[in-house]
């Protein structure tokens, strides 16, 4: 059915249904409102549900219910899309014989149909009383269940139940419904929403769950689109998304990220920093990006002009991954590189990447890698800037062969002129190399500069190398302050390594051992 609108359901009795209580499915509705009603589901599947609620035409409120019984769900919210309150109900299992999860209270994605919310929004559930939902089969009881973004859970009592409050995304199959018969998952089996996060939980009562919360696929912080409004709990997802185009602005919020992301439009990707020098500013709360896989060839890979990535934190060590890359300072690095411009097929070149203000630390080969090109053929690019940002702790000597002896903060390779200043390096094995430029800058000279950095290398500073053809422009590096830092793996240690250069550089850098 299409929208249905202004519904009260009100003050009425309902025992022993074999199906339902109060339903309304298969469409959407707005400014339902179901209030004090008292239910007896007895062995029924749900007392409440309610499919594809929204704000269209006002607010829809589940409220002051008493509902007993065996049911698999005491309230269903599926689809939600704004605008809907679950407050001062009470809702009690009495006990029955499944061996399908079951739920008090659970706002999810399921059965999805034109019109419905793909991803579970906007539902306010405060002052609900969910007791005893456990199960002795393997699979578990659950008193309130939440998918999807912008939700509040406050003020709830949840007692004696297997599993008291569950955020979830990420069950599988989708977008067909979630995997009802995998009963040893952690999942409440009948929701898929593929994402989580931006959620408020607090202030809520537990007694005698077997656990109280439990997150799984949550992600903790949420990404918003500030030319679209829209919101999402990835910085993946908001870059693919149909609706970002060039030229937009990614704000991602405080919290921890565990992405692989390629950079395939021309966006902004803004963290809480933004603008906030992690040298010299005060700053705020970190929006925290690591890898997501072990080995992984980078956190974030640029594949589009004009990208810019200002105030995160980039950290190559997931905590919830074991790569056996260990690195100086204790942390279990997992990724090669925290930015990467790479094209093994030779097609794709980019100019105007913008790498600043950021915190970028545990990483194994390099924390900006401008690479371009495999075969060495790159055209040249420019426009690049990695400016003020903090690069700390690079680099491995016992991987078993696999990435030991590199850990530097920036490498520029094939034309790829990028303006390299005002950055920090403490504890890198390199501070910044440079290899195979061959063609004149294309773009502002400006992006020929290597400036007032300053780097704490266990090998070497700065390592200008390979620089040939007569047309290559050269490189201005000056006001750089570096200092060596003793480790046991090395043994010869260099300020500035100038190596194969056709058309050198200026320098007037201080260098103390």
């Amino acid at each position: 059915m299409g929208l249905s609108k202004i519904s009260f359901f009100h003050n009425n009795l309902v025992v022993n249904s074999n199906c339902c209580g109060i339903e309304l499915q298969d469409g959407t509705a707005s400014a339902v409102t179901v209030t004090d009603n008292t239910i007896d589901i007895g062995s029924g599947d749900n007392a409440i549900g309610l499919v594809g609620l929204d704000a269209t035409v006002g607010t829809n409120t589940v409220n002051s219910n008493i509902i007993t019984g065996g049911g698999r769900f005491g309230i269903e919210i599926k689809n939600p899309a704004g605008g809907v309150e679950v407050d001062g109900n009470q809702v009690t299992f009495s006990g029955s014989s499944d061996a399908r999860d079951k739920g008090g209270i659970v706002v999810i994605r399921r059965a999805v149909l034109p019109g419905n919310a793909d991803i579970p929004n906007g539902v306010t559930l405060t002052n609900n009383i969910v007791t005893g939902y456990t199960q002795s089969s393997a699979s578990e009881g659950f008193g309130i269940v939440i998918e999807g973004t912008n939700h509040i859970v406050t003020n709830n009592t949840v007692q004696n139940n297997d599993i008291g409050i569950q955020q979830q995304a990420g069950h599988l199959p989708y977008p067909a419904d979630g995997d009802q018969a995998n009963l040893a998952d952690t999942y409440f089996g009948r929701g898929n929403s593929p994402a989580t996060c931006g959620n408020v939980i607090t202030g809520n009562t537990f007694t005698g769950n077997g656990m109280d919360t439990r997150d799984i696929g949550v992600s903790s912080g949420i990404v918003n689109n500030m030319q679209t409004g829209e919101s999402f709990c990835s910085i993946q997802a908001a870059i693919d998304d149909p609706e970002t185009l060039a030229g937009h602005t990614l704000i991602v919020s405080e919290g921890n990220y565990y992405e692989n992301v390629v950079v395939h439009k021309s966006v902004i990707i803004e963290g809480p920093n933004s603008g906030i020098s992690p040298n010299t500013g005060m700053r705020m709360a970190e929006a925290i990006v690591h890898p997501a896989t072990s080995g992984a060839d980078a956190i974030f890979t640029i594949e589009a002009d004009d990208v810019k990535i200002d105030g995160l934190t980039l950290n190559g060590d997931n905590p919830n991954l074991t790569t056996n890359w260990p690195g100086t300072n204790g942390a279990d690095l997992d990724v090669y590189d925290g930015i990467v411009v790479a094209d093994a097929t030779n097609t794709l070149f980019f100019n105007g990447l913008q790498v600043t203000n950021n915190i970028i630390k545990n990483i194994a080969y390099f924390g900006v890698d401008n690479f371009g090109w495999y075969n060495y053929g790159n055209p040249p690019t420019s426009g690049h800037l990695v400016d003020d940002n903090l690069f700390m702790d690079f680099g491995t000597y016992n991987s078993l062969g696999v990435i030991d002896y590199w850990g530097g903060g920036v490498l520029i390779y094939n034309d790829n002129y990028t303006r390299i200043t005002n950055n920090v390096m403490t504890n890198v094995r390199i501070g910044i190399q440079t290899g195979n430029f061959h063609d004149p800058n294309p773009g502002d000279p400006m992006y020929q500069v290597i400036d007032n950095n300053t780097i704490q290398a266990r090998r070497r500073g700065i390592f200008y190398n390979l620089h040939t053809g007569g047309s290559v422009a050269p490189l201005t590096v000056s006001n750089n302050t570096i200092t060596g830092l003793s480790d046991a793996n090395e043994t010869v240690w260099d300020g500035i390594l100038l190596a194969s250069l056709l058309r050198c550089c200026r320098s007037g850098d201080k260098q103390s051992d």
